[in-house]
């Protein structure tokens, strides 16, 4: 048993029948349930907690007649979370019994990391009808220790609920965004946007859409993956005037909306330089009716959404909309990305990703960071002006709202 569980099971009743009741050191696999619509194919991740350090493993998976593990040409499509060491490896076959084994090693026997979170992720396509529960099942489950011992893990399993919607997913897009926090706040004021999935917006299942439904699904908002930005819909960005831009000064940082229409919610997703934190987040005047959550995600990811269920819009049409300050040697850029806002419509807007270039503190920096800059323009090495700066050396001009100007080289 648990260690801490140990003298709760010596006395319980039954319990305290065994003559020996001893602890274990807990290395065991685990599974998130997961929604999926007919015919998706979806990403489970499997979590390892171990105690431990483990360096190999082997597990069984079992899966329902219909579903299948995707494959990749020839090969099954698994792969290795960042707790991998340099040289492990992943593999897979079918076994006599139909289900599929994973095994994964390191020949030098280095330790995968850390000791909790995703280890590796398995690829599933969902069948094309069937609504319902079905469980997918890890058995056989054997975790190797760096001293060579074995040990045996639980079965584990998950619930895949399939339904002709994915829960969450009030607008029916496809996935859940801030749109669909929005248009479920209206359907709870009686505003009744079109389209609306009353199922998939009663994330707490009591036939009423009520605002903890709003707050769950922002909540999942903020905790799920999204697919590759190469196959995310939310990545295509839509080529509407407005746009969004960033700016840093020292270790403060801006995010700017530029808008002719007006928007009531926004999400988006902040990957920072190795090494960097980001803190102090908060919304200017412009953006001060809506509620801010800024959520870290590991490994320098950031996500923020911001909203309000009563469908408070944003002030203005241009300037800083969102500041936080960055912790670390400066350097690198912050790439913005997954750039959703919502108008007071329930309708989504794709915003184009950008780069917050980062820099060391000099004294050009502190000579010019009380001045606004009004105009940047880039040239290269003929004095040719260019869009963005080019690969190699090029030129930039700032001008100031004060009429002065800056020209620095630039490498890229």
């Amino acid at each position: 048993m648990p260690s801490n569980s140990i003298q709760a099971y010596r006395t319980a009743s039954v319990w305290s029948n065994f003559k020996i009741i001893t602890d274990f050191k807990p290395n065991f696999f685990s599974l998130d349930d997961v929604s999926a619509m007919h015919g998706d194919t979806i990403v489970v991740p499997v979590i390892m907690d171990n105690e431990d350090d483990i360096t190999a493993f082997q597990t069984d998976i079992y899966l329902v007649d219909g579903f299948e593990v995707v494959k990749d040409g020839d090969d099954y499509l698994f792969e290795l979370s960042d707790r991998k060491g340099r040289d492990h490896v992943i593999m897979a076959n079918e076994t006599p019994d139909g289900a599929i084994r994973v095994a994964s090693y390191s020949p030098t026997l280095k330790t995968y990391k850390n000791n909790d979170g995703i280890l590796f992720y398995l690829t599933v396509k969902v069948p094309e009808n069937g609504d319902g529960v079905y469980p997918l099942v890890l058995k056989n489950t054997r975790l190797t220790t760096i001293d060579e011992d074995e040990v045996l893990s639980p079965d584990t399993y998950c619930n895949v609920a399939v339904a002709p919607f994915i829960k969450g997913d009030a607008n029916e897009s496809g996935d859940v965004t801030i749109a669909d926090v929005v248009v479920t706040a209206m359907y709870m004021l009686f505003q009744n946007p079109e389209p609306f999935n009353i199922e998939a917006a009663d994330m707490n299942g009591d036939n009423k859409i009520t605002i903890t439904d709003v707050v769950k699904i922002a909540n999942l908002i903020l905790d799920q993956d999204y697919e590759d930005p190469e196959n995310m819909r939310m990545m295509a960005p839509n080529m509407a005037g407005d746009h969004m831009s960033g700016e840093a000064k020292g270790n403060s940082v801006s995010i700017n909306l530029d808008n002719e229409k007006e928007y009531t919610a926004l999400q988006l997703d902040l990957t920072l330089p190795e090494g960097m934190t980001a803190s102090d987040f908060a919304l200017t005047e412009r953006a001060s009716n809506l509620g801010l959550i800024a959520k870290d995600r590991g490994n320098g990811k950031v996500r923020v959404v911001a909203y309000t269920p009563d469908l408070k819009t944003i002030m203005g049409n241009d300037g800083a909309i969102l500041t936080f300050n960055v912790d670390g040697e400066m350097g690198g850029d912050i790439i913005v990305d997954r750039i959703e806002v919502v108008n007071t419509n329930g309708e989504s807007v794709r915003l184009a990703g950008f780069n917050i270039p980062l820099s060391t503190p000099t004294a050009l920096n502190e000579m010019t960071a009380s001045k606004t800059i009004a105009d940047v323009k880039y040239f290269n090495l003929a004095g040719q002006q260019m869009t963005e700066p080019a690969t190699g050396v090029s030129l930039v001009v700032i001008t100031y709202n004060d009429g002065t100007r800056t020209t620095s080289k630039i490498i890229r």
